[in-house]
């Protein structure tokens, strides 16, 4: 494996890694705002969910994907911004 090859690889699993963070993070901030109750949380999970035609089932299955999808992407276009793949 080239080094230009290693070192891609290696910004991309950072990149993964601090979007997964912030992802997370970013997910429970949404979903979770300081004191919320309950029923304040299900509505905007339900919110949510209603962009895609569901409720706050669908809504609880974005908020737990779309972190997974964001660090994916996130660490896929810094391993091509730093050349990786070109082998």
């Amino acid at each position: 494996m080239s080094k230009e090859e290693r070192e891609a690889r290696a910004a991309a699993r950072t990149a993964t890694n601090i979007g997964a963070a912030a992802g997370v993070a970013g997910a429970g901030a949404v979903t979770v705002a300081a004191g919320a109750s309950g029923a304040a949380i299900m509505s905007t999970l339900a919110g949510i969910g209603g962009v895609v035609g569901g409720g706050a089932i669908a809504g609880t299955a974005i908020v737990a994907a779309a972190p997974v999808a964001a660090a994916a992407a996130i660490g896929y276009g810094i391993y091509k911004l730093f050349g990786g793949g070109k082998e």
